[in-house]
């Protein structure tokens, strides 16, 4: 569900005074680095500018921003994080926050990035099929955009929340880094978001949710941003060959008039794209088709019969968001 976040803290002349003398350091970053060691995943510095200039004068400086960063795979030391893990993690960040600040409160921690994330078991073969339709799909939806420069990498982006979607046992092979036993064979969805969405959930009149890891840290919040960011590109039902989407059409319970409507649709999607289609019909034409089409479980993304002979079509791994 969540994989990772950051946070930062503003630290004023009297706290970086205490915590230099008591750790008898002239760096702060070595003093964050002792405080970060006393816990798996976490990570906390400042950048080499500020700390070597406050090796020559503690009073240089009046504020100091403290970036945080927590892997929460690694600070629980399992794969699968839950919203029922909240208590535990809310309890480790807050003796972090009282190793750093002397107060047990993770609250002091500003949030100001989170990853959520699943992670989708399937073969090489369906993987490389799902990497093509990425590439058919949508070159821009709304304010966000697509972009497909990597084979195994597809980034749906904007500047306060972005989706990736990449193959995660090849992203550790290429960087020569270990493949860990919940990443062999997986392709991974991620969604982050970035403070100016923090921001602007506390402030809209619809959410005015306080800047809080609890708020995000719930099982509905990641399954609404896996299926708003992803449906957007990707659609959630399975993806079909042109030939097994027109039968489930005909063999449908929908009047004559909408099946040929449906399966000239899908003909002209299948010649010309889905962002061409988007374009050639009237807003209220393409949604009704693209509603039409999701109750017979059908993804305006079509495969080749050649890719996947002789299965008629790939479920989608996102399928469970479908409410």
């Amino acid at each position: 569900m969540i994989h990772a976040a950051k946070f930062y803290y503003i630290l004023n002349k009297k706290e970086t005074f205490y915590l230099l003398n008591k750790y008898k350091e002239n760096s702060l970053n070595i003093v964050l680095e002792k405080i970060s060691n006393q816990f798996k995943g976490i990570t906390a510095w400042i950048s080499d500018n500020i700390d070597n200039m406050l090796k020559y004068s503690t009073n240089s400086i009046d504020k100091i921003f403290v970036n945080v960063s927590v892997d929460f795979i690694l600070l629980l030391e399992k794969a699968d994080i839950l919203e029922s893990d909240f208590s535990k993690v809310s309890d480790i960040l807050s003796k972090f926050s009282f190793e750093l600040l002397g107060e047990y409160d993770y609250n002091l921690l500003t949030l100001t990035k989170l990853e959520y994330r699943y992670d989708a078991l399937i073969s090489d073969e369906d993987k490389k099929i799902i990497f093509e339709l990425c590439k058919k799909t949508f070159k821009k939806n709304g304010h966000y955009n697509k972009t497909t420069e990597f084979s195994t990498t597809a980034y749906f982006h904007a500047k306060p929340i972005s989706a990736t979607l990449y193959d995660k046992e090849k992203e550790r092979v290429d960087k020569h880094q270990q493949v860990k036993p919940y990443e062999k064979g997986r392709l991974r969805y991620e969604v982050r978001l970035f403070s100016r969405h923090f921001s602007y959930m506390k402030y809209s009149q619809k959410w005015k949710m306080e800047r809080d890891l609890k708020n995000y840290f719930k099982e509905d919040m990641f399954k609404r941003y896996m299926e708003k960011y992803f449906n957007k590109f990707l659609f959630l039902e399975n993806y079909h060959t042109y030939e097994s989407a027109v039968n489930i059409i005909k063999y449908s319970g929908y009047r004559d008039a909408t099946r040929k409507s449906l399966i000239s649709f899908l003909d002209y999607v299948n010649k010309y794209g889905i962002e061409n289609a988007k374009k050639r019909y009237k807003p209220n034409t393409y949604k009704n088709h693209i509603d039409k089409l999701k109750i017979l479980n059908i993804a305006p993304l079509l495969v080749s019969k050649a890719e996947i002979a002789p299965r008629d079509y790939i479920e989608n791994p996102l399928s469970f968001l479908k409410k």
